[in-house]
């Protein structure tokens, strides 16, 4: 029984040497396929995945993963591929950076070996490594950045962020050490958090912090600022958004940012204010007047309601006016026709109370109070018709405008049509 067991012993020892063998060697090896890939990567293009799955294997080995040395070369491996990458990229803007997570993979070897480094020389060299790829993953997130892959982009210029820490933790320079590269570094680490559509948009929040502290002359942290913290601190985001303002007062994307805040709040007048502001500022954009055009036609609603018909005839009127001014320089444009459909049904459907009302009356002057008001109100239903019309010829799709053609065709008891645009709206649901 004691030679069984150490017969046992003895072929864990094997077994066990074996496999620390074949992770150095499949460390050997992964140096190899990637030397004759970096030599010629069209021609050993097949060589990189070969190298790459090695590598991979090779650090699944204790023995390997554990050596600080190891980890070097690996960083070295990964910063040959992405310089061989950018220098192409450089001479031929058409050349892809077919690696670009490279740089990351080299940054993360290089902070392990420097974590995990009892040699002095090792920490050198790991640092020396983590300052030689702080450049490579600048130009890979701009490359990134270029054909708006921005979460590579983010990933880049976020490990350029962390990359800067260790160095400076370490007493040792870095590119971001010039305080105008860190502010611009800073700012695109924000802005590709901000664009990409692969994580979460709020990662870009605190490198967007960062600057507004500073003071920032980039008018679209404000503005990202303010839109992030809207849903949960609206306070918070009000005061992004007028400090933005107060910074930038000529700067149209802030201004449109303000507008669609009070448009949300229905704060009006502060809403036809900005309106007014932008209009002068952009008399071509369409959609600036036709959304005052909109507010308008929402007073002019309002003041029906309450009675008061001087103002809902000057609501009324000013809403007329903007959205055929918007088909004046466009008339193909789908928010205006459809608007001014909206704005004569609106009309019309608003007389319906008092009509009903005067149904109730069967004198004589009852029923001819009534005739006439229903006359009036079917004239401009009338009136909205073509518009509804002309929209759906822009827009066959639009749900509403189809609402509004079975009414309106109902109410002429042209049920014909009025049939045909029910078996519209039917097929779309």
């Amino acid at each position: 029984m004691k030679n069984l067991f150490i017969a046992f012993i003895a072929l864990f020892l094997v077994v066990g040497t074996a496999q620390a063998q074949d992770g150095k060697k499949m460390l050997k090896n992964a140096k190899k396929a990637i030397g004759k890939y970096n030599a010629d990567p069209v021609k050993n293009a097949a060589m990189l995945g070969e190298g790459l799955q090695l590598l991979e294997e090779a650090f699944a080995d204790a023995e390997v993963s554990g050596q600080a040395k190891n980890h070097l070369t690996k960083g070295n491996l990964f910063q040959d591929i992405l310089d061989g990458e950018i220098k192409a990229n450089l001479l031929n803007p058409d050349a892809k950076i077919g690696n670009p997570m490279a740089g990351i993979n080299a940054f993360n070897a290089y902070s392990k070996a420097l974590e995990i480094a009892e040699k002095g020389g090792d920490k050198k060299a790991a640092l020396k490594g983590i300052n030689a790829i702080e450049g490579n993953l600048n130009n890979t997130g701009i490359s990134m950045y270029n054909e708006k892959n921005y979460e590579a982009a983010f990933k880049n210029f976020e490990a350029g962020v962390s990359a800067y820490k260790l160095l400076k933790a370490n007493d040792k320079d870095s590119r971001l050490g010039d305080p105008e590269v860190y502010k611009d570094h800073i700012f695109f680490t924000g802005v590709n958090a901000y664009f990409s559509t692969e994580g979460d948009i709020k990662r870009s929040i605190p490198y967007f912090e960062e600057l507004y502290a500073q003071g920032t002359d980039q008018p679209m942290i404000y503005e990202a600022l303010y839109k992030m913290n809207y849903e949960t601190d609206q306070d918070k985001a009000v005061a992004y958004l007028a400090k933005g303002r107060e910074m930038f007062p000529d700067d149209t994307g802030m201004l449109f940012a303000e507008i669609n805040h009070y448009l949300t709040a229905g704060e009006t007048d502060v809403l036809l204010e900005k309106l007014n502001d932008a209009a002068e500022k952009e008399p071509d954009n369409m959609s600036v007047i036709v959304t005052r055009g909109k507010v308008y036609d929402e007073l002019h609603t309002t003041a029906k309601s309450e009675g008061d018909e001087v103002k809902a005839t000057e609501y009324f009127n000013k809403a007329l006016a903007d959205y055929n001014g918007v088909l004046a320089k466009d008339a193909e444009n789908f928010d205006a026709t459809y608007s001014i459909g909206a704005l004569y049904y609106n009309k019309a459907a608003g007389m319906a109370d008092g009509i009903n009302k005067l149904a109730s009356d069967y004198s004589k002057a009852g029923t001819a109070k009534y005739d006439a008001a229903k006359k009036e109100m079917d004239a401009i239903f009338g009136e909205a018709l073509p518009f509804f019309e002309a929209a759906d010829k822009i827009n066959g799709n639009d749900m509403n405008t189809l609402i509004a053609l079975k009414e309106i065709y109902a109410r002429q008891s042209n049920f014909e049509k009025s049939n045909e645009y029910k078996s519209k709206i039917e097929a779309a649901k």
